[in-house]
């Protein structure tokens, strides 16, 4: 259990969606796309707040 401010939570559930996988156009590495969903569950299991990101990382 963690306090955050006056809030209790109880869980923090991370999600990692991939979205795509390409070849970089000049350089020799894989770019992926993917997104990042974060959501933080309450004493019931109901979601209290959640955020979504999308971001791309280049593998050399």
């Amino acid at each position: 259990m963690f306090w955050i401010g006056y809030l209790t939570v109880l869980l923090i559930s991370r999600k990692v969606k991939v979205g795509s996988l390409d070849v970089h156009p000049t350089e020799k590495a894989l770019v992926v796309n993917y997104e990042l969903e974060a959501t933080i569950l309450g004493q019931l299991g109901d979601a209290m707040l959640g955020d979504k990101k999308a971001s791309t990382v280049n593998l050399d």
